[in-house]
């Protein structure tokens, strides 16, 4: 990492490197879970658009959580560009991903996602072979229902691979299928104008650590994508898209 131009908060709970073999590619996980005090100074890097945004929110916990995820955001940007967080200046996508503006050259793209208590953040340097990158973050036991789900956004061949398993396992799996499928429309910057029935991805068994594929996509070529699950923290399945 670059030479930090502003410190964190001195209360704030830091967040920590993911391992990642992917070169060029640094994963973090956060906590949104900080004090009052580094709140504060979270809030004061954000832009006027992201503070209003933020404290729009219908919650307090919500307007909390997006003070904080969107500081640590620039402030492991700005660890990358080696400048102040609020120097930041960022450009949206027509279906809403965010990128910097092109004066930022020492990253080619990052995203982010959360969960509950936690933030997940994917960034690309400018040096690697990947130029986009898709993160998504879910409990491994949220209620949902499954199968009514499945049929809406997995393929045949993938609805299928659910029957296999008891009810537990068939969860887990369609939330494997989920988070990639999310990481991927994310990494495009499409969210869900693309169409998760319309992609279909091999996951192996991929509870034995095989690396899941993509087998098609829509108006896309499949080859030259990446995928693959890392350890995020217990309960959390945390999915990663690069190409």
């Amino acid at each position: 990492m670059n030479t930090i131009c502003v410190k964190l908060p001195e209360a704030a709970i830091a967040p920590e490197v993911i391992p990642c073999d992917a070169p060029g590619v640094v994963l973090w996980k956060a906590s949104l879970l900080q004090p009052d005090s580094a709140l504060t100074i979270f809030y004061s890097w954000l832009n006027h658009t992201e503070q209003r945004r933020a404290v729009g929110m219908a919650t307090v916990a919500l307007q909390r959580r997006a003070i904080v995820s969107r500081g640590l955001l620039r402030w492991l940007l700005a660890c990358e560009q080696a400048c102040a967080p609020p120097s930041l200046t960022f450009v949206v996508g027509e279906h809403g991903k965010p990128s910097l503006a092109s004066d930022w050259h020492r990253i080619l793209d990052f995203n982010l996602s959360h969960s509950g208590e936690h933030l997940f953040v994917g960034i690309v340097r400018s040096r690697s072979i990947f130029s986009r990158i898709g993160v998504d973050l879910e409990r491994q036991n949220r209620r949902c229902h499954t199968m009514r789900l499945a049929e809406r956004i997995l393929t045949e061949n993938e609805y299928q691979t659910l029957n296999r398993h008891d009810a537990q396992a068939a969860q887990t799996r369609f939330l494997h299928y989920w988070t990639l499928k999310e990481a991927l429309s994310k990494a495009l910057g499409q969210g869900f104008t693309l169409g998760f029935d319309q992609i279909e991805l091999d996951l192996a068994e991929v509870m034995c650590c095989a690396v899941p594929r993509v087998v098609r996509l829509p108006a896309l070529a499949p080859e030259g994508w990446q995928m693959r699950f890392v350890d995020f923290a217990e309960g959390m399945i945390a999915a990663v898209a690069l190409r």
